[in-house]
């Protein structure tokens, strides 16, 4: 009896063991299949060698029209998401040329001159590659600005914009880049989570600063917080990133290559991508977390160098949030916040945004896995910006014609009124929306359209009233300055 009885036991084992071999394989299947499902659909983010090639090719055309015409002594410093290394597929090239000696004195009304005069002799020489897509050269804009058009060899088109002078109030264009790249670099899940909050909030409408809202530095910087307080990178890696920066090097480097991709098992999950949104909605407190003893104090925020709690400078008090731009942190000791162009309610609408998308994350975890977050992924990159129901109220995007021979080409936004700030930053500088807009009756208005412009809105029959036509060669842009007309 007893032997039957070790003998039915050690049946048992060798069935519950080869159902176990049988189920065990198979659940590590699946979870590797959401995981792979996952990766594929982050890999839709990273840009094509096609798209690299074309900025490059964008790069080297305007270099050669630079140095043909202002002189071998004059170069080009690429910047922004290329620099960082977290650019997305039809991510813009931001470029600024400098003229050796021409701009030694960064705040007097010559440099501004100087910079204005230099982009109206640039856009008179440019070749049949570049059209012009928008002209910003209000001398009352902090940092005057062309938006081209570029033709690679294989047909590419690649938004170029281009901006005259390397530094900005002491503080070189490139430098805060490079700090994010270096972050990016030590911690392979960062890259892909920048680049998934990037598409999100450009899905949404809330990357645009002239509307209210943060740029595209803010929420990278904003990821770069949320990977310092897991503990993923230290925050002493910012002071060495600054210390090995140099602009020699990065004018002699060009556009960086790519930062490495992460492999599906260095991917960020779903759980931290939820994680980051309720970090972000986590916020909302601090709107009501004012200094009573002080009302000129600075609105609460995040550093870099800092994981707990910040406060900005209380020369930048409108804004509900700060975040803290690092490049000139460390160079003048200077203090800009990068999400200065954000107001109550457009930051109350981000906050809800990020609930909301915190939610959907959790419940489709809980519900079907990676798949499921992988859907999520795949149609906030197949989805079109929004911005018709993310535009704060009482503000109307409007365009200014400028005085001069230089004709409007497509739809431009307004310089006059929504002028960069004073404190703007040195590595991505935007345009704050306008708190009050004064309209002149002699001058000459058009309502913003929809498909022309770098981050132009959508038509609405009570704005546009008509809409521009197609982009002209700078050719034709030439012709029709000649024109006695």
């Amino acid at each position: 009896m007893t032997a039957l009885k070790k003998r039915r036991k050690r049946l048992r084992g060798c069935c519950a063991g080869d159902v176990h071999a049988r189920v065990r394989p198979t659940k590590r299947r699946r979870v590797n299949a959401g995981m792979a499902q996952l990766h594929a659909a982050l890999t839709e983010l990273v840009p094509t060698s096609d798209d690299e090639l074309a900025r490059s090719e964008a790069l080297q055309a305007l270099q050669e029209v630079v140095k043909k015409v202002f002189g071998s002594a004059a170069w080009v410093l690429p910047f922004g998401s290329h620099v960082q290394g977290s650019q997305l597929p039809g991510s813009d090239l931001d470029l600024c040329l400098e003229l050796s000696g021409v701009y030694a004195d960064q705040g007097s009304q010559e440099t501004k001159k100087s910079r204005l005069n230099t982009l109206r002799k640039l856009l008179l020489n440019l070749p049949k590659t570049f059209a012009v897509l928008e002209t910003r050269l209000n001398p009352q804009i902090r940092v005057p600005i062309l938006v081209l058009n570029f033709t690679s060899s294989s047909g590419r088109d690649v938004e170029v914009d281009v901006s005259s002078g390397v530094t900005i109030q002491g503080t070189s264009k490139g430098l805060t880049d490079y700090i994010v790249r270096s972050v990016l670099a030590q911690a392979p899940r960062a890259l892909p989570l920048v680049r998934v909050v990037k598409s999100w909030a450009r899905s949404q409408g809330l990357n645009k600063a002239y509307d209210g809202f943060m740029n595209s530095l803010g929420w990278t910087l904003l990821v770069l917080v949320f990977v310092i307080q897991r503990g993923d990178v230290s925050s002493c890696s910012v002071p060495l990133a600054v210390k090995g920066w140099s602009l020699k090097q990065a004018r002699v480097a060009g556009i960086p290559p790519r930062l490495p991709e992460p492999s599906a098992l260095e991917s960020p999950t779903g759980s931290e991508l939820a994680e980051f949104y309720e970090m972000v909605a986590n916020y909302r407190p601090w709107l009501d977390n004012t200094d009573d003893t002080d009302e000129d104090a600075g609105p609460l925020g995040v550093s870099l160098m800092q994981v707990k709690g910040v406060r900005g400078p209380s020369d930048q008090a409108d804004a509900p949030f700060f975040i803290e731009d690092p490049g000139p942190r460390f160079v003048t000791g200077r203090i800009d916040n990068v999400a200065r162009c954000l107001r109550v309610a457009t930051w109350r609408l981000i906050l809800s945004r990020c609930e909301q998308a915190a939610s959907e994350l959790r419940a489709l975890g809980r519900q079907a896995g990676s798949e499921a977050v992988a859907s999520w992924v795949r149609s906030v990159v197949r989805s079109p910006a929004k911005a018709d129901d993310c535009r704060p109220p009482k503000q109307t995007p409007c365009v200014t014609i400028p005085d001069g021979p230089y004709p409007v080409v497509g739809a431009k936004r307004s310089v006059s009124d929504m002028e960069m700030h004073k404190d703007s930053s040195p590595s991505m500088p935007t345009a704050c929306p306008p708190t009050e807009v004064d309209v002149l009756p002699t001058s000459k208005r058009a309502r913003l359209t929809s498909k022309r412009g770098r981050g132009a809105l959508p038509q609405m029959p009570d704005v546009c009233k008509s809409s521009p036509g197609p982009p002209i060669k700078a050719t034709n842009l030439r012709d029709r300055t000649k024109s006695p007309e």
